[in-house]
């Protein structure tokens, strides 16, 4: 009877340490993390300037704009003379038989 005694206790020991290191463990992480992301800041792009918000631009202007036509494949085409059809109605055809045609 001693010796069932004695490994209840080690049990009751073994389970005491597991929850304190789990529990020590888990704390640990937490304020790890909690450290990382809130006190170190990630650092600025360099070859973005800082900008003024009192800075407001008005307008843009472009001066000197000259448009070239290219050829190419972003045309439309060439009009044609054909004689232009009257759009004929659209109908919707309504499924009333097991069978369609």
């Amino acid at each position: 009877m001693l010796a069932i005694q004695t490994s209840e206790f080690e049990e009751l020991k073994d389970r005491k340490v597991a929850i304190a290191t789990s529990t020590l463990s888990i704390l640990v992480f937490i304020l790890i993390t909690f450290f990382t992301t809130f006190f170190i800041n990630p650092p600025l792009p360099a070859d973005v300037p800082p900008l003024k918000s009192d800075e407001v631009i008005e307008e843009f202007m472009i001066d000197n704009v000259k448009l070239q036509q290219e050829s190419g494949g972003s045309g439309g085409g060439t009009p044609s003379n054909d004689k232009v059809d009257v759009p004929k109605p659209q109908s919707e055809k309504y499924l009333t038989q097991q069978t369609s045609d």
